[in-house]
C-alpha cells in the first residue's frame, strides 16, 4: 500500500500512500482519473481502498522516521471520510510507529476531525492545502471541494 513516489511526485514525499480509491471532490482539472485509468465520473464514487488499515499495521514498523505523503489520487479529507474514518486510524497507526507525515488536503474544515491527534503530533506532521482562485466560478472547478475561503480558515 505505501509505496515510493515517482518523478516530479517525489518531491513531495519519500513515500506515498493512497488512502480512498477515488475522490467525491470532482475537481474538472484533477489528474488521478487518467493516470488510474477510471472515468472521471466513476472517479467521483470514491470507497476505501481494499485492506488499507490492515496493509497500514503490517508496513508501518518499515516506515518509522520517515515521511509518508498522504495522498496523490485522493484527497484524506473528501467527505466519505466522516463516515470511514480511514485517515484518522492510519494517522494513529502511523503515529503510533513514528512515522511522519505529509497531508496535502481540499477538505476544509473536515480536517478539523482529526485536529487533536494531529496537534498532539505536530512535530510529525505537515499539513498543506491548495487554494483555487480561478475567478468567481471556482466552485464550478471543484464542485465538492471545501472553498478556498474555508480552507485559508482551517
Amino acid at each position: 500500500m505505501i509505496y515510493i513516489p515517482k518523478g516530479k511526485a517525489r518531491e513531495y514525499g519519500e513515500y506515498a500512500l493512497n488512502i480512498y480509491r477515488g475522490c467525491s471532490h470532482g475537481c474538472k482539472y484533477c489528474y488521478a482519473p487518467a493516470i488510474t485509468h477510471c472515468s472521471a465520473e466513476n472517479y467521483l464514487k470514491a470507497l476505501p481502498r481494499k485492506g488499507v488499515l490492515e496493509a497500514v499495521k503490517k508496513e508501518a514498523q518499515r516506515y518509522a522516521g520517515k515521511n509518508v505523503f498522504l495522498c496523490f489520487t485522493c484527497d484524506p479529507y473528501q467527505p466519505i471520510e466522516k463516515e470511514y474514518r480511514l485517515t484518522r486510524s492510519v494517522l494513529e497507526i502511523f503515529f503510533n510507529n513514528e512515522v511522519n507525515v505529509t497531508i496535502l488536503s481540499k477538505g476544509g474544515l473536515r480536517a478539523l476531525a482529526d485536529i487533536d491527534i494531529l496537534e498532539k503530533n505536530r512535530e510529525k506532521v505537515l499539513f498543506g492545502t491548495t487554494l483555487t482562485f480561478i475567478d468567481s466560478r471556482s466552485a464550478e472547478w471543484e464542485p465538492n471541494a471545501a472553498s478556498s475561503i474555508e480552507r485559508i480558515i482551517s
